[in-house]
């Protein structure tokens, strides 16, 4: 059986796992930009448009801080 070829290279929850790590590594929303504009080539092109509103949202760290209150982490 041959395996089929995929164009992502990463899953949604690594992305963003990135992009927390991002948050609390540098604490800067350029760096949480930065690593979703990363991220965001490397997901399935169903899932960049999430990446995309991160970017432009106006606080993408209080993104991710009400991420992680969603999970409970």
């Amino acid at each position: 059986m041959k395996i089929q070829p995929t164009s992502y290279r990463m899953t949604v929850t690594d992305a963003i796992l990135c992009l927390i790590l991002a948050d609390r590594m540098h604490q800067t929303e350029s760096a949480v930009i930065a690593a979703a504009y990363r991220a965001r080539d490397l997901v399935r092109i169903e899932c960049r448009p999430v990446f995309t509103k991160i970017i432009r949202c106006g606080d993408p760290r209080l993104w991710v801080e009400n991420y992680l209150k969603l999970i409970e982490v």
